[in-house]
């Protein structure tokens, strides 16, 4: 599905400008993430990101555009139900701005 069908979709249908891109793995399609984030930040929303790659394996450009991420593989053995946004303790969820995941590194 082209990118901008999917903007346009997410954009009438959604009301709240919140978004969550999750997967399989999305990094695994970096360069149309970042086509996505890059159109759906034009039109105002916050963005979460739930990878199990590190942090600092997310490119630069992806982590300037996001506003939450979750990183870290799921790990059964380490499952939670009782941590917001994160499946098993392994797992990270941050709140981003443009500096905070660099401090993080």
């Amino acid at each position: 599905m082209p990118i901008s069908d999917v903007v346009r979709a997410v954009s009438s249908e959604l009301k709240t400008k919140r978004v969550t891109i999750s997967g399989g793995e999305p990094l695994l399609q970096k360069e149309s993430v970042l086509l996505l984030i890059t159109e759906l930040k034009k039109r105002s929303f916050d963005i979460a990101l739930y990878t199990g790659y590190s942090i600092t394996d997310v490119p630069d450009n992806i982590l300037d555009k996001i506003d939450y991420i979750k990183t870290g593989e799921y790990r059964q053995e380490l499952r939670t139900s009782v941590a917001a946004y994160i499946g098993s303790t392994n797992q990270t969820f941050l709140p981003l701005n443009s500096h905070t995941w660099r401090k993080l590194c």
